[in-house]
């Protein structure tokens, strides 16, 4: 398995862990928001591209913005799907290690 494949999973895992335990937080909302661009800038490019950098950086801008607002931020349902994501590929790399 690639191992840009891997470590942009648990990178996205850790990201998305950090950003709901600090869900009420708009600094390190917007952080999160901004550093997933980054790693879209990055790992923006389909044959590089494992997890979907540039759906967080929006679902966490608009996380971000109902925050500002005073509103309740809706349940994140494409950062759900890439968490899930994430791990299956994580899992999948501690599966083939263990063989």
């Amino acid at each position: 398995m690639d191992r840009s494949r891997v470590h942009q999973a648990i990178l996205a895992r850790d990201i998305i862990d950090m950003a709901r335990d600090n869900a009420t937080n708009p600094a390190i909302l917007e952080y999160v928001e901004s550093l997933c661009w980054e790693l879209f800038m990055i790992f923006g490019e389909k044959h590089q591209k494992v997890i979907e950098w540039a759906s967080l950086s929006g679902a966490y801008e608009q996380q971000y913005t109902a925050l500002q607002k005073g509103e309740n931020a809706e349940k994140l349902a494409d950062v759900d799907d890439i968490y899930l994501i994430a791990s299956r590929i994580i899992e999948s790399h501690h599966y083939k290690d263990a063989s």
